[in-house]
């Protein structure tokens, strides 16, 4: 035997399986009278994905030399498992070398416990225009990260004028936090509360709950509706003498109400 292998056909990996997943484990082996061999000769011990201890092979093709088994719905225990190829032996008697492969059993569902919005254009939370820049970010709950990439991490970035489907642009292993940059958006809709949901599912397959967060959109400029003097000093309206003391109010309607007292401003 020279190689033995592992590969989770539903999650389409070679790391890590769960439990229902159809398992394929394969065997290269060597052998000079290949075509006197069959699937009888070869057997495996499938138990860490719930086969049995002794298992005959499901195919052998003698003209590559690879001997495979079929688990349909494989079951597993959580951490690194063990599946070995015990013995293959030819018409004469002859035992080949044990090999052994392992794999990585995976029945935990990460999570998606944290996600942000933060307008870089104005260093704000909860606001945004079009044209603007965000930096989105999304903390992930997962039990082996070193086998995540970006591009199992994704949110739909449509209300930005992207795609339903955006792939992160950075997933560090260390922190789990994965990073999107919108360079411009372009909000729909234009005024109102956008919701950006994010999705993961890690190696094995495991989904993790949609997180989601929001921001306000707010392409309205706000509207000066009434400007008033008072004078202090003589009580009138609108008139006013040199000396006297003033009082200025403006009153301003905005869509969205993210008026704020350090953005408003007067030429007195």
């Amino acid at each position: 035997i020279t190689t033995v292998s592992v590969f989770n056909l539903t999650a389409d990996t070679r790391v890590s399986v769960k439990n229902g997943d159809a398992v394929v484990v394969t065997a290269q082996v060597v052998e000079v009278n290949m075509d006197i061999l069959s699937t009888n000769n070869f057997v495996a011990d499938l138990s860490m994905l719930g086969g049995g201890i002794i298992v005959s092979a499901d195919l052998f093709d003698s003209s590559t030399g690879i001997v495979t088994w079929n688990i349909a719905s494989a079951t597993v225990t959580e951490g690194q498992q063990t599946v070995t190829v015990l013995t293959i032996y030819d018409e004469a008697g002859n035992t080949s070398n044990t090999l052994e492969t392992t794999f990585i059993g995976d029945n935990s569902v990460p999570s998606v416990l944290d996600v942000s919005i933060y307008n870089i254009s104005k260093s704000i939370e909860d606001y945004v225009k079009d044209g603007q820049s965000l930096v989105i970010t999304a903390q992930i709950s997962e039990n082996l990260p070193e086998y995540t990439t970006s591009h199992d991490i994704w949110a739909d970035l449509s209300p930005l004028g992207m795609s339903t489907i955006v792939s992160a642009d950075e997933f560090d292993t260390t922190t789990q936090i994965a990073t999107w940059n919108v360079s411009s958006t372009v909000l729909n809709p234009s005024d109102g509360n956008l919701t950006i949901t994010v999705s993961y599912r890690d190696e094995a397959g495991n989904a993790a709950p949609v997180g989601n967060e929001s921001i306000i959109a707010d392409n309205t400029p706000p509207i000066i509706v009434q400007i008033s003097f008072v004078n202090n000093t003589e009580g009138w309206i609108d008139i006013a003498k040199n000396g006297d003391s003033m009082t200025v109010t403006a009153m301003i309607t905005d869509s969205e109400g993210n008026v704020t007292r350090d953005e408003i401003w007067a030429d007195l």
